[in-house]
C-alpha cells in the first residue's frame, strides 16, 4: 500500500499526540522548545537589572505573595541548605507594588562568586555582634549525650541594593551547633549578628536585636535572629512630575537555623519610602 504524504504526515501527527499524551499521563512535563522563563505579569511591574551580576547556578523562579504593610509590601525568603551544598542563594527580579508580587530566583552560587558577594567595600560598618554562649553540652543534652566532635556553621544575608547595585545595607546571622546524634537533638555552640550600611549615600543605622533559642522544647532546630532598621531621608528619586526623597529599611527578622542535616535561613523584610520602589533584595544562605 502506498501512502499520500499528507496521508503519513497525519499519521505521523496522531503518532507524536498519542505520545505526548502519555508522557503527561504518566507524570511527566512537556514543555515547548525555547520556553520563555517565567515573568510577573501586570502594567505596574518594577524589574530590576542583574546583568552585570554574578550568574546563579540552576535558577529556578518563582512568585511569591507578600503582605500588605500600609503602602509597602513585606515579603519573607525561605532558603534551606543541606550539609555538603554550594551556597544558596534568591534575589528579586521584579516587584508588583500594586498586588504585593515578587518574582523570585532562586539557585546556587559557585565559590567565587559567593566570595564576590560576601566581600563589600564598606567604609563604615558594624562590628559582628556576639550572643552569650548557650548551655554547657551537658546540661543541654544530658550526661549520656554523645556530641559530635565538629562545629556546624551556618550564616544567612540579606541585602538590600540600589540601582547601581550597591549594596545599600544588610544584615546577616551566624549559628553554631553540634549535633547529638544518639537523642536526635542539637545543641546550640555560640552566635553573631552582623550588618552594614552604606554611610556615605546618607544611610543610618536605627538599630536592632539580636538573640538565639531553640524553635521547640524538643531542641531539634536551633536559631539566631536579628531585628534591624536603616533609614536614609535625603535618598532622591523621581516621584511622578517631580522629585521624592527617602527609603528605610526593616530587617524583621533575619534568621539562621541549624538541624541534624543541615541550615535554613527566613527573611521577612520590608523596604518603605517614596523611593523604596528603586530597591531590591538578594538571600545567601553559606
Amino acid at each position: 500500500m502506498i501512502l499520500r504524504r499528507s496521508t503519513i504526515a497525519a499519521l505521523l501527527s496522531v503518532s507524536v499526540l498519542a505520545v505526548l499524551l502519555y508522557l503527561i499521563g504518566s507524570g511527566y512535563s512537556v514543555s515547548a522548545e525555547g520556553e520563555e522563563p517565567l515573568r510577573l505579569p501586570g502594567s505596574d511591574v518594577i524589574e530590576y537589572d542583574h546583568s552585570d551580576s554574578f550568574a546563579i547556578q540552576d535558577p529556578v523562579r518563582s512568585i511569591d505573595q507578600g503582605e500588605r504593610v500600609g503602602d509597602a509590601c513585606k515579603f519573607t525568603t525561605r532558603l534551606e541548605r543541606a550539609f555538603g551544598e554550594p551556597a544558596k542563594v534568591a534575589r528579586t527580579l521584579a516587584v508588583d507594588f500594586t498586588t504585593c508580587e515578587k518574582l523570585v530566583e532562586k539557585g546556587t552560587l559557585t565559590p567565587e562568586d559567593l566570595e564576590t558577594i560576601i566581600e563589600h567595600d564598606a567604609t563604615e560598618s558594624s562590628p559582628a555582634q556576639g550572643l552569650n554562649p548557650g548551655r554547657t553540652d551537658t546540661e543541654t543534652v544530658g550526661s549520656s549525650g554523645l556530641l559530635s566532635s565538629n562545629i556546624n556553621t551556618a550564616k544567612f544575608r540579606t541585602t538590600w541594593e540600589d540601582p547601581p547595585n550597591l549594596d545599600v545595607n544588610w544584615v546577616e546571622s551566624m549559628v553554631k551547633w553540634r549535633n547529638d546524634t544518639e537523642n536526635d537533638v542539637v545543641v546550640y555552640d555560640s552566635g553573631k549578628c552582623s550588618w552594614y550600611w552604606l554611610w556615605i549615600t546618607g544611610w543610618t543605622d536605627e538599630g536592632g536585636s539580636c538573640w538565639w533559642s531553640y524553635e521547640d522544647s524538643n531542641q531539634w532546630l536551633v536559631m539566631v535572629d536579628t531585628i534591624h532598621d536603616f533609614d536614609n531621608t535625603s535618598f532622591p528619586c523621581p516621584d511622578g512630575l517631580g522629585l521624592g526623597f527617602g527609603a528605610a529599611t526593616n530587617y524583621d527578622p533575619n534568621r539562621v537555623g541549624g538541624s541534624l542535616y543541615g541550615s535554613w535561613g527566613t527573611s521577612t523584610t520590608t523596604a518603605t519610602g517614596d523611593c523604596a520602589y528603586l530597591l531590591d533584595s538578594r538571600d545567601v544562605l553559606y
